[in-house]
């Protein structure tokens, strides 16, 4: 499975589901902040698993910086297959596994993808 991030796209922070649990292949624009991650129906991202808490880990802009953060979740938040405590910066690229679900982390110019046209993201599995 492969997901395009195309100009309509452009100038968002974006969130691209890589596994089940939150829709494959989703794109997810994070545009509030904090932007709340988790499986209560009160997170602005909400994931169809049980390895989630309610509000598991929200993503924040501090001083010009992406960060994602544990709120103190039972089975934790990992960036990049590190698992993190409190804050951790994000730069475009990065995973994010929550519970058993993987989120890539993608911040798009006010131009689009940086190629000009679109990038494609390939899905595991």
């Amino acid at each position: 499975m492969e997901t395009v991030l195309t100009g309509e796209d452009a100038g968002r922070q974006v969130l691209v589901v890589r596994s089940r649990g939150g829709g494959v292949g989703r794109r997810v624009t994070v545009d509030r902040f904090p932007f709340v991650i988790g499986r209560g129906s009160r997170a602005h991202l909400e994931l169809d698993t049980t390895k989630a808490s309610r509000a598991h880990a929200r993503i924040q802009r501090v001083d010009g910086e992406w960060q994602v953060v544990d709120v103190e979740s039972a089975n934790g938040t990992s960036v990049n297959g590190e698992r993190i405590t409190g804050a951790r910066a994000l730069v475009s690229g990065d995973v994010i596994a929550v519970g058993e679900v993987e989120l890539e982390w993608h911040v798009l110019s006010a131009e689009g993808p940086t190629d000009g046209t679109e990038t494609t993201i390939l899905e595991p599995g």
